[in-house]
């Protein structure tokens, strides 16, 4: 701790005490000493205090530093400071400084004190004096600080820059601002933490050495990482069909009221499955549900890679109330090459059906529901936040929090994934290329206010009432973080912009919109961003921004954290799988399962990465460890938002005593942000 003494004794009462907090951003440490001014309301200055340590810890990189004075103020009450660093000529290296919060505490007795934030989160440039109000919470139309503020957001444009990788798809930065690099980015780096981790289990090299029996699985689960959900239940037809409900792709399933002209399916065909109902009943009583994933049949691949483009039907039985697979299409096209598989076919024939639908499955699910619509959906968010908000806009201290790792976790993690020979590129299906490509088909038809608006997308696919699809175990704890996330954000919005005018005159905050919906460069190009990124009520505002914050939280866990659950057992969830897909319904043993499995090496990896990838770095939506907002209507709000999610917590353990399967990935204490 830094501890600089303005006083002829230690042991007197300080009149004020300073506290600074480096941040924890790599060069963001400075050894020497700053200078802090501060004003009160009508403009009387203080003295400049000399901030400086006794050793050269001083400001040290995520360190926090604390000074006293004991010569009173004679001031009235603090404004606003005037923050400055003047280094010596052998300095010249420390070239800036990063600061997150500066805070002053002023006694006027021994227990009487006032306590004044200023909240920083910038870097410090020598001989730059940088001004602060308290909270740092200010509309740009009222800040009087505008020089510095666009001085601010220039700098920051030249370093936040655009960069597609193919086109059609969602931007990422260009390359990854110093403001990024933090001293723990390490557990994001995917490479050094799969080494790390084959170190640590002394992992056999399996090289290319096929799979003889399913059991050879458990000798990595059992010694090393611990069974995953779906190695015990694979097999069952009603595993197969929660994980269209809670698996890590809960976002396909919709309601079906006609069998599409597409699907080969009689009435004949499933009705031995309907629980002696038709099929015309079943539609007509909402307890038939479909997946379909034609968006693969539009991919251009090479000859080497096989991946189907797949139907499947769901039956709610109204006895049991669960669901239940009654129908495979592998293809979109009818033939008489592509069958439609049933329950009834030979055993392995139908397990085989439901792994190349669960292998394409995974394809949509990692390209789009996982890389697209969220980790780069919301790396393009965080450009444009910090191209177009200044650090002192409520709305970026609002969205700070939650956007903060989204481009380290991208730069250290996501990009290691898709660059060329990586992971992706040789254990799933689509590999590198084909990712981007179905990212890219996505993105197209992707919109923020349906598929990216929890309520809207599950009304669109007609499963928004639990007395059509019961035990939704998604939509129903995703639900109530929804909507204490909106709570959430409207109660700060509406204070912030109690009047119309004040949004719409508020120019930062439309050119960010603007930006979120140009498709150009600079441009995010995010469809359905309310008002077309012209923000005309505080409705508009707060359905984007809980949008945001919802995709980085809830929706990310819910397609994240269950990967290890799903794919590590290979035939459970395949992200990769040899051979041809089955085009007839002939007898089939275990054999033809374990020849479509990859090498031991390729499917050890598969285990490895999707292990790294499941783990939790943060507490999610109740990680307020970087405060950013600390204004009184901002810290009731923080407030009222925790107990909500506490309440909400305490809801989903009751349901999930109820639940015929346990769903923990959504719970508020658990879930996690990028």
């Amino acid at each position: 701790m830094g501890n600089t003494v303005d006083c002829f004794s230690c042991f007197d009462v300080p009149g004020l005490v300073v506290t600074v907090k480096t941040g924890d951003t790599k060069g963001g440490g400075l050894h020497n000493k700053a200078f802090l001014t501060i004003i009160d309301e009508k403009g009387n200055r203080s003295k400049e205090l000399c901030l400086q340590g006794c050793c050269v810890t001083v400001f040290k990189k995520g360190h926090t530093d604390t000074f006293k004075f004991c010569e009173p103020m004679k001031i009235g009450r603090f404004c606003k400071i005037e923050f400055v660093r003047r280094d010596t000529p052998d300095r010249r290296n420390y070239v800036e400084w990063f600061i997150e919060t500066i805070e002053i505490r002023r006694y006027s007795g021994e227990a009487d004190y006032e306590d004044f934030v200023f909240p920083c989160h910038r870097w410090i440039k020598n001989k730059h004096p940088l001004i602060l109000r308290t909270f740092d919470s200010t509309l740009p139309q009222f800040d009087i600080e505008t020089e510095q503020r666009e001085t601010e957001l220039f700098w920051k444009r030249t370093m936040y820059r655009y960069y597609r990788r193919r086109p059609g798809v969602p931007p990422q930065i260009s390359f990854c601002p110093k403001e990024e690099v933090f001293s723990y980015n390490h557990q994001w780096d995917i490479i050094v933490r799969r080494s790390s981790l084959v170190n640590k289990y002394n992992l056999p090299d399996y090289g290319s050495e096929p799979w003889t029996t399913l059991h050879d699985f458990d000798e990595i689960f059992d010694r090393k990482f611990g069974k995953p959900a779906g190695r015990n239940f694979w097999r069952d037809d009603v595993h197969f069909a929660r994980q269209r409900l809670c698996g890590c792709n809960p976002t396909l399933i919709r309601l079906c009221t006609k069998i599409p002209d597409k699907l080969a399916v009689t009435s004949v065909m499933v009705e031995p499955f309907l629980e002696g109902q038709t099929l015309d009943v079943a539609l007509a009583e909402k307890r038939i549900f479909l997946v379909d994933l034609e968006i693969l049949s539009r991919l251009k691949l090479d000859e080497t890679r096989k991946v189907v483009s797949p139907m499947a039907l769901f039956f709610l039985s109204p006895a049991k109330c669960y669901l239940v697979p009654i129908a495979i299409q592998l293809y979109q096209e009818k033939g008489d090459d592509n069958p439609v598989f049933l329950p009834s076919d030979p055993w392995y024939t139908w397990m085989l059906a439901k792994m190349w639908f669960n292998n394409a499955d995974a394809q949509y699910h990692r390209s789009c529901v996982l890389l697209g619509y969220t980790h780069l959906f919301l790396e393009a968010v965080s450009i444009a936040t910090h191209r177009q908000l200044s650090p002192s806009h409520p709305v970026f201290r609002l969205l700070a929090p939650y956007l903060r790792h989204v481009i380290p976790v991208n730069c250290f993690e996501v990009n290691e994934l898709l660059a060329p020979g990586s992971w992706i590129d040789n254990a799933t299906t689509l590999g590198a290329k084909g990712t981007m490509e179905l990212i890219a088909l996505g993105w197209k038809d992707w919109r923020m206010d349906q598929q990216g608006t929890l309520p809207a997308d599950l009304e669109q696919r007609g499963v928004s009432d639990p007395s059509v699809l019961p035990d939704y175990p998604y939509r129903d704890d995703g639900l109530m973080l929804y909507s204490a996330i909106n709570k959430y954000v409207m109660s700060i919005i509406e204070a912030r912009y109690d009047k119309e005018d004040k949004l719409t005159d508020d120019y930062e905050l439309q050119a960010w919109g603007l930006e979120l919906v140009a498709d150009g460069n600079p441009g995010c190009g995010i469809k359905g961003v309310p008002g077309e990124g012209r923000f005309a009520t505080t409705e508009q505002l707060g359905q984007a921004i809980t949008s945001i914050l919802f995709a980085s939280t809830v929706g990310h866990a819910a397609v994240n954290v269950s990967q290890y659950d799903e794919y590590a057992f290979l035939p459970n969830y395949p992200a990769i799988l040899k051979g041809q897909p089955p085009r007839d319904k002939k007898w089939r043993e275990e054999k033809e399962i374990l020849a479509c499995l990859p090498a031991k090496n390729i499917c050890l990896d598969i285990i490895v990465i999707n292990k790294l990838l499941s783990d939790r770095h943060t507490n999610g939506l109740a990680d307020f460890h970087a405060m950013y907002q600390h204004d009184p209507v901002a810290k009731k709000a923080i407030s009222r938002f925790l107990d909500d999610l506490k309440c909400i917590a305490l809801t989903i353990l009751d349901r999930n005593k109820k639940r015929q399967v346990v769903y923990e990935y959504l719970n508020p204490s658990r879930s996690s942000n990028k």
